[in-house]
């Protein structure tokens, strides 16, 4: 006898969710359907449980005649809606699915025909999350009918912007990678005002595919931003730096910033500021230094080490290297409380001599007292091949000491 048949469906359907091994949306539909065919029972209890077809795809596994039937389930609960098979025709889709764009909370789509804009113009009252790439967003009449209240998370990949994006407004997530308007790249003065519009953004991620560089404007308080990952490019004052000296984050805790030879916006952005609240209440502190990274990372003693707080700079684009990670060194320094432990990492890292040059060096404490750099350093590691460790065994020896 089926057990399983007898028990309560407020029992079951949790037992449902909690059986799914994958968060993947798609998958966890296919295994919905799997479900169903295990028996009547399941069948019927699955069916009546919109909460399991809140997902609608427009995947190679979804049949164009399933799709009604999904939305069917789904009663009046929120929508996923995904499209991000690229090979799969999204007008037909989309023509199903427009219907209900007042149920819509998460919108996902990657397509490669020209706009996806006509598809949109209807208000989205439940959307908390826009995720769209490779297409264009040109709307004549407006994105969303101007009615998105709850958005708060948008990632926009390779599309075309209209001139008016009211959408971008009280996110707390935002990435923009290779985003431009009909005419060309974007102004900086346009993405300034985009962040002004966003002042509780917790995570920023942006490129330096913009224009404009003389730009005068008070740079923009994110008081509650906790990531920011930047790519810049290479090339002397540009966008990158004119980008990362606008923007002012006191609450900053995991950064990474991939930019070209001007470092100097760099320690703007990891304001003294931002380094000590970093850094504060935390008894472990770790740098490691590579031929492409500088790498901060701070770690309490409950923290996983896993969500630490850190900072990542790559060096692999920058002409001199050496000066940039010691700089860099050095503006952490100034900011590492007392009462830490640090342990420090090199990895075939060229600026390895310059920085154990500056730790072997005396400098003047605040009581005149005399001393030497970073007291806290509890360890030092070095991995280096064997034909290089001869040059550093003199370094070695002076730490040591």
């Amino acid at each position: 006898m089926d057990y399983t048949c007898q028990l309560p469906i407020d029992l079951f359907i949790p037992i449902v969710f909690h059986s799914f091994d994958t968060q993947d949306p798609v998958r966890r539909l296919i295994r919905t359907e799997e479900l169903r065919l295990v028996n009547r029972a399941w069948r019927a209890a699955i069916d009546c449980t919109p909460l399991l077809w809140t997902c609608v795809p427009n995947d190679a596994v979804s049949f164009p005649e399933k799709v009604p039937d999904w939305i069917k389930k789904s009663g009046e609960v929120p929508l996923h809606i995904l499209s991000t098979n690229i090979d799969r025709p999204l007008e037909t889709y989309m023509e199903l699915v427009r219907p209900l764009s007042h149920r819509w909370q998460k919108l996902e789509i990657k397509t490669s025909i020209g706009s996806i804009a006509e598809y949109l113009n209807e208000p989205t009252p439940m959307l908390e999350t826009l995720i769209v790439s490779y297409t264009s967003l040109c709307s004549v009449n407006g994105l969303f009918g101007g009615i998105t209240p709850l958005l708060s998370s948008v990632h926009l990949v390779c599309v075309i912007l209209p001139e008016t994006t009211s959408f971008l407004r009280n996110l707390r997530e935002l990435r923009l990678d290779k985003v431009h308007n009909p005419s060309g790249s974007i102004s900086i003065a346009k993405l300034h005002d985009t962040l002004s519009a966003c002042p509780d953004l917790e995570q920023l991620e942006l490129d330096a595919y913009y224009h404009n560089h003389q730009f005068e404007r008070p740079p923009v308080l994110l008081a509650n931003l906790r990531s920011f990952k930047f790519r810049g490019a290479l090339g002397p004052l540009g966008p990158k730096d004119v980008i990362l000296g606008m923007i002012t984050a006191p609450r900053l805790a995991n950064v990474s910033i991939r930019s070209g030879r001007n470092w100097a916006p760099v320690l703007n952005v990891l304001s003294p500021l931002s380094t000590e609240v970093l850094l504060r209440e935390h008894t472990k502190y770790h740098i490691s230094i590579s031929h492409r990274h500088f790498a901060l990372s701070t770690i309490d003693e409950q923290e996983n080490v896993q969500d630490s707080p850190s900072v990542m700079v790559d060096l692999s684009n920058y002409p001199y290297t050496r000066i940039v990670a010691l700089t860099l060194f050095k503006s952490f320094e100034k900011a590492a409380p007392l009462s830490c432990t640090m342990d420090m990492v090199f990895d075939q890292s060229r600026s390895t001599r310059n920085i154990f040059k500056y730790l072997k060096s005396t400098i003047g404490g605040m009581d005149g007292v005399s001393g030497h750099p970073l007291p806290q350093i509890r360890s030092i590691r070095l991995n280096i091949d064997r034909e290089s460790s001869h040059s550093y065994q003199d370094l070695l020896k002076d730490l040591a000491q």
